[in-house]
């Protein structure tokens, strides 16, 4: 990383954040198989859904996020719905980062109970969470394309 790269990591709380535009492009351009709309951006950002995101910017551009939201079948438990590391960033501990972060903001601050989330056998991250207490839970369905979706979820006792 040169002296003149400016990077910094934020957290973002306000739904009407001027780079919700961005963010819908960064995440629809690297995952082209489960594209999001604007609509399910906001989403993450209503009051009631308890949002959380971080995003890492380098050059004042997203790079990296990672954003989930309250689970509507337990309000106990927050659902980790994405985490994307650009590749310029790759390698380089920003998902460590981002995921702790995650962790953190939803045991300690928000009270969750349980962090849940799903991976598709073309994005094998089974590895890289457990390293965090996550528990692999096995396959609990398929994707529209037919790949298998794969479940993991970490208790709030692992850290607490």
């Amino acid at each position: 990383m040169s002296m003149k790269e400016k990077i910094q990591i934020i957290e973002l709380l306000d739904q009407s954040f001027s780079k919700k535009k961005e963010l819908l492009e960064f995440y629809n351009i690297s995952f082209p198989k489960s594209k999001w709309s604007m609509t399910g951006v906001n989403s993450f950002f209503m009051k009631e859904n308890n949002g959380v995101c971080f995003i890492v910017e380098k050059e004042e551009k997203i790079s990296a996020l990672i954003m989930g939201r309250i689970n509507k079948n337990d309000r106990s438990s927050i659902i980790l719905s994405a985490l994307l590391v650009g590749d310029e960033l790759e390698g380089k501990g920003y998902g460590k980062i981002l995921v702790e972060k995650f962790i953190d903001r939803s045991f300690i601050n928000n009270g969750f109970q349980k962090i849940k989330l799903h991976f598709r056998d073309s994005n094998d991250l089974r590895n890289f969470y457990e390293k965090f207490g996550f528990e692999y839970g096995g396959i609990c369905g398929q994707y529209k394309n037919g790949e298998k979706k794969h479940y993991m979820d970490m208790d709030r006792s692992v850290i607490i």
